[in-house]
């Protein structure tokens, strides 16, 4: 317990910036949110999960966050950089001075050279507007505090998706009516049907009843004339 309040407790060092820095930039789809077939949401995620465990592996104090958490630390370093640039009139700033042109583009610095051509747009996942920025990322700070870890992410993808087909209620409804009816069919059918057997057994009862009896007075008949005649003599 005090080994993971001590982990998220450490700071993000320059050399683990800077190696931020230099691994999105070899990486350009993460920053152009861009989807295409060589290129979608699971791509990013993988990129960024080796991203993370370079960061991670970073020799000396650090810190060590998930992917998400990398990914928003690079989110708050860019924006914090463009925010910088704008309020010095488009300057560079100097804590980004020792980048490369194509590092310095990537955090969104604009008139500067580099031989990238990635289109700049928002990456997949953007950043809270009602999330209040208390971060320390500026380059030219020794350390910033590691951010809390990022709410669940979000897909934001530049194509549409397809709307589900949904069956109307009404459709449903029928569907459920039809059914209950077919069953309550089947129901009276099997009903009615029992109802002509036990009928069509009582008939056929009473018929060995009748024919039964009959036999027997005809029997008592006999018996009652055999009497008369012996009688009569």
């Amino acid at each position: 317990m005090d080994d993971r309040k001590r982990r998220r407790g450490m700071y993000v060092t320059a050399r683990q910036k800077k190696k931020l820095v230099e691994l999105v930039t070899k990486h350009p789809q993460l920053i152009a949110c861009k989807v295409t077939q060589d290129f979608n949401y699971n791509d990013s995620q993988k990129l960024w999960q080796s991203i993370a465990n370079e960061c991670n592996n970073v020799p000396g104090p650090g810190a060590r966050k998930t992917w998400r958490q990398w990914r928003k630390t690079w989110q708050d370093l860019r924006s914090k950089t463009k925010k910088r640039q704008a309020e010095i009139n488009g300057e560079v700033p100097p804590s980004v001075v020792m980048l490369t042109p194509a590092e310095q583009e990537a955090l969104g610095l604009k008139n500067v050279s580099s031989t990238t051509s990635y289109q700049e747009a928002t990456e997949f996942v953007p950043l809270d507007p009602d999330m209040p920025e208390e971060y320390n990322n500026e380059m030219d700070s020794t350390h910033t505090y590691s951010e809390p870890e990022s709410p669940p992410e979000v897909k934001v993808f530049t194509t549409e998706p397809k709307e589900p087909k949904v069956k109307s209620s009404s459709s449903k409804h029928s569907d459920k009516h039809q059914n209950n009816c077919f069953f309550n069919c089947d129901l009276l059918a099997s009903s009615e049907q029992r109802k002509m057997q036990l009928k069509e057994d009582y008939i056929n009862f009473k018929k060995d009843y009748l024919r039964q009896k009959l036999k027997l007075i005809k029997e008592q008949t006999e018996a009652l004339k055999s009497i008369a005649r012996e009688l009569s003599k």
